[in-house]
């Protein structure tokens, strides 16, 4: 409950979840430099917020970017 305090019904059984979850986990392959620049290619970001998201990215955990509308978070995927 500290992670979590949805209480509802569960739409997939337990078992699965917890094998898709596990299978989104970043495992031995570091974002690089290189790749977040890539990434990031069309946003306008500062090269010290760049240096605190690598760590961010590589430790597994969610992230969440945020921003006035029209700033640039979204990028189509063929970009």
């Amino acid at each position: 409950m500290q992670a979590c305090s949805y209480v509802g019904a569960v739409p997939v059984p337990l078992d699965e979840y917890v094998t898709s979850v596990d299978a989104q986990r970043i495992r031995a392959e570091p974002a690089r430099r290189e790749q977040l620049l890539a990434a990031f290619r069309g946003i306008s970001i500062e090269s010290e917020l760049l240096d605190q998201l690598g760590p961010a990215v590589n430790s597994g955990a969610g992230m969440f970017l945020y921003g006035a509308p029209g700033n640039g978070k979204r990028r189509s995927p063929s970009e």
